[in-house]
């Protein structure tokens, strides 16, 4: 398996463009991994994962297996909002989806990368869309936020210990 990506900022959608052989569930894990770092250094939260000039291989459990990711990148994938395309979708790719929805990811697997953006960007631009989590920001962001709540309630970060005291 080989792959690129490009970034959007204008809609927020980070494309991975797929070819070669993707072997299931081992290349959906490298992507899953990338996936999951991009969002957390760019702060993205929509992929499209074209797999249209891949050739995808691998059966029922290799199938389940790859969407049905544990720990930490599962964590990181309920965060995020993904669509994958392919040519023509298999029944593996539509248990993929169920698998993976059932588990609490927002994936589903679409024939056109039309669909796919459409989808992935159903309320992206509302008020009221949110990645799934509590509380989503960039660590730039993060910071900032940390700092401004530091100046405007008297308070002190004490690193060390990652504590916050009141001062009198």
């Amino acid at each position: 398996m080989e792959y690129t990506s490009e970034f959007d900022s204008t809609n927020g959608i980070c494309t991975v463009h797929v070819t070669g052989e993707f072997h299931r569930p081992v290349d959906s894990d490298k992507l899953k991994r990338f996936a999951v770092d991009f969002s957390v250094e760019h702060g993205c939260f929509l992929f499209l994962i074209d797999l249209t000039q891949a050739e995808v291989t691998g059966g029922t459990t290799a199938t389940f297996d790859a969407a049905n990711p544990q720990g930490a990148i599962a964590d990181g994938l309920r965060k995020i909002k993904t669509a994958f395309v392919r040519r023509e979708l298999t029944e593996d790719d539509l248990f993929y989806e169920n698998v993976a929805v059932n588990r609490g990811f927002q994936l589903r697997a679409l024939d056109t990368v039309e669909k796919a953006t459409e989808w992935l960007m159903e309320n992206a631009n509302s008020s009221t869309w949110q990645p799934n989590v509590a509380y989503s920001v960039t660590r730039a962001r993060f910071t900032s936020i940390l700092i401004e709540t530091l100046y405007t309630h008297k308070v002190k970060w004490h690193s060390g210990n990652q504590k916050i005291s009141y001062i009198q």
